[in-house]
């Protein structure tokens, strides 16, 4: 879960930053969380870290919208 904590931050800062995020990296950093909101639904059942991961997903859609508008 950390891991994917700082992804997210990592992003928002190139971002703040005006560094830039690439497609490639959104795209990577939505398609790990997909996997492990998959994950956590089918092995834990958690709802509570699946909540976070769809917060975190939150994010990089948001992310997404100001890169292409």
């Amino acid at each position: 879960m950390d891991k994917m904590v700082s992804m997210v931050l990592d992003l928002y800062r190139k971002s703040v930053d005006q560094v830039g995020v690439s497609d490639k990296e959104l795209f990577e950093a939505e398609k790990t969380l997909s996997v492990a909101i998959t994950s956590e639904k089918v092995i834990s059942s958690s709802s509570d870290r699946v909540s976070q991961l769809l917060e975190l997903k939150k994010h990089v859609d948001h992310l997404k919208y100001h890169v292409y508008g």
